[in-house]
């Protein structure tokens, strides 16, 4: 299907218009603005090597891509966006990425990464991935012949009062709080058990500060990483209810997680801690080229 192209950069209002048509529905993201592009868009665009398109069709339906590669790093690129009205103009637009990713000489692409992510805390919170809602997108990836990477499993919690502290008992440990950072998005930190200078396990949280103004609810969102070893000694159990000590604090009164259907024993874990799944499906894809 032939679509009309451009830069976004050339009429990012533009741009905006159908990014938030596209993500009207879409879980723990606010509306995209200017000053999104001017401080955070733009900037990353700038700094990558990056295709944002916009395309439209003879009827005049439309749909957006972006792309990065690391300027650094041509080992994989990061398929940000695809949002279309239609399956036809996701398709040529997921195409449209594919060619210019296979110019650049890149050997693989996956549709969504937690670190190169200039819609981090804007889009799904923390969180990087295809929302099963976005059905021309998915349409497209299946259409290319892309691969499921990841089967996500999206949970949340709510917090009526503060948790309580857990401290497994054991002399030869300690509790720190380590890379605290506040920006115009979010809150940030990690909790980490120490026991000398080996972290046992680790939780880093997000306080969402627009996506909790979007909303009228404090959002937080966690992950959680534990070494093998270590597992059922309450190690990762402390360091999540401190996070979940830590968001309260902060305001929040959800706390979001993401995990994928591959981890059963960590399901297990989050739904002992009073987890539950969330009604919302979402996917990631990886394409070789």
């Amino acid at each position: 299907m032939p679509l009309t192209l451009c830069n976004a950069a050339e009429d990012w209002p533009l741009f905006l218009e159908i990014c938030n048509r596209c993500l009207t529905f879409a879980p723990y993201t606010v509306p995209f603005t200017k000053r999104h592009v001017e401080e955070i868009f733009a900037p990353f665009a700038a700094s990558q090597e990056t295709l944002c398109l916009i395309g439209r069709d003879d009827s005049g339906k439309e749909g957006v891509v972006h792309i990065s590669v690391p300027k650094d790093d041509k080992e994989f690129a990061v398929l940000h966006l695809l949002l279309a009205d239609t399956n036809g103009v996701a398709h040529e637009l997921l195409r449209q990425a594919e060619s210019w990713a296979i110019e650049l000489g890149v050997p693989l692409i996956r549709s969504h990464h937690l670190k190169l992510n200039p819609y981090h805390c804007l889009m799904h919170g923390t969180e990087s991935y295809c929302w099963g809602g976005l059905y021309t997108a998915r349409n497209a990836f299946a259409r290319q012949g892309w691969d499921l990477e990841f089967d996500i499993v999206n949970m949340y919690l709510d917090m009526p009062s503060c948790p309580v502290a857990f401290d497994p008992a054991d002399p030869g440990t300690r509790l720190i709080e380590v890379d605290q950072t506040e920006d115009a998005l979010s809150v940030n930190g990690k909790f980490r058990v120490m026991r000398g200078e080996t972290a046992l396990a680790s939780s880093g949280y997000t306080f969402h500060k627009e996506i909790s103004a979007q909303l009228g609810k404090g959002i937080g969102q966690l992950w959680i990483y534990s070494q093998n070893e270590i597992h059922g000694q309450g190690f990762g159990r402390q360091v999540m209810l401190e996070a979940h000590r830590k968001l309260y604090d902060l305001g929040a009164r959800r706390i979001i997680l993401a995990t994928n259907n591959a981890l059963f024993r960590a399901i297990k874990f989050y739904q002992n801690l009073g987890y539950e799944h969330e009604l919302i499906h979402a996917y990631t894809f990886m394409k070789e080229l």
